[in-house]
């Protein structure tokens, strides 16, 4: 498995751990990590030199952010893993072009297999590049084993609402005011900006900021919370969603692909892009216990679909069909 260079954002590669942990016996995997992070000549250069070192295996399977990185990686057969498209659909001008020839066309050129996370990712994909659907195949995120059911008692007053990052499709702005006047806490996973804090002070929302985490840190946020608001305006899949539901919390959720796809039915489901809509879901899961307890049944249902063996062998499927065994 080749990663990304460490960074800020280790979502990808505690998610791929996991998963090798999971894998078939006969599957021997071991982690090369790139050099550089940044999109620079300077770093690109340096990991496709680092791609080009990458020999003592029978497939590399490029596993983080940085696409490009397959183009180093000749006489070898390569899976790629794109996990979302906003580095191409949020950018404009020569930079959207650049990303789109380096990160993604000749990337999934090169790739023998690229593997998505969602059919929505995967829609969007057939949609900008010009690649043969057959090559492309959907694999989903799995839930860590470190997520497990934790039961916690519906509290007397001040719910706590865990909303899971504060970038600008997180939509931390109509969630603060969607929760304004509420008897709530808002328990932010992330740093919000400074322009954020202004309009959850300005709202008179009730919140906490937790951010630079460790793993178990991470999930003993989601146990000390009452629920997961994850109205998000664009996702690549909406791993928040099944954490929540492992953990055993009601979910708030938009419906909008891959989102209410994902929740599989254990979701409070509302538009994301409608402050009403997101007020009028939260009030329902705060007032209705019969809700909740349902909500939270269906989930326990639905995350059994993204278990870290599951998903382990389908890659490890997708191997051998690389290889022709």
């Amino acid at each position: 498995m080749a990663n990304r260079c460490p960074g800020r954002f280790w979502s990808i590669e505690e998610l791929f751990a996991s998963i090798a942990q999971a894998f078939p016996a006969w599957v021997r995997s071991t982690v090369a990590t790139a050099p550089r992070g940044r999109a620079n000549p300077g770093s690109l250069a340096a990991n496709l030199l680092w791609a080009a070192s990458l020999r003592d295996c029978d497939v590399i399977h490029q596993t983080g952010d940085i696409h490009y990185a397959v183009l180093g990686m000749w006489r070898r057969s390569v899976v790629l893993t794109i996990h979302d498209l906003r580095f191409v659909e949020e950018s404009r001008g020569l930079k959207r072009l650049f990303f789109w020839w380096w990160w993604l066309y000749l990337p999934c050129l090169r790739a023998n297999r690229v593997t998505v996370i969602s059919e929505f990712t995967k829609s969007r994909l057939l949609q900008l590049c010009r690649v043969n659907p057959a090559k492309v195949r959907v694999i989903p995120n799995c839930v860590s084993t470190e997520f497990v059911a934790e039961p916690r008692p519906w509290p007397v007053a001040t719910p706590r609402i865990l909303l899971v990052g504060t970038t600008d499709n997180k939509n931390l702005r109509r969630v603060a005011e969607a929760c304004s006047g509420l008897d709530v806490c808002l328990c932010m996973l992330g740093k919000p900006s400074a322009t954020q804090q202004l309009q959850l002070a300005r709202q008179g929302v009730e919140h906490e900021i937790h951010h630079g985490l460790s793993r178990p840190e991470v999930v003993a946020l989601y146990q000390s919370c009452d629920l997961v608001c994850f109205v998000s305006t664009y996702e690549g899949f909406g791993m928040p969603i099944l954490e929540a539901q492992a953990i055993g919390r009601p979910v708030l959720t938009s419906n909008i692909p891959p989102m209410n796809k994902v929740a599989g039915g254990g979701a409070l489901q509302v538009d994301p892009f409608d402050v009403e809509s997101i007020r009028c879901g939260l009030l329902r899961i705060l007032s209705d216990a019969s809700l909740r307890e349902e909500l939270v049944g269906k989930g326990f249902q639905n995350v059994k679909a993204y278990s870290t063996k599951s998903v382990a062998a389908q890659y490890a499927a997708l191997y051998c069909e690389v290889l022709g065994t």
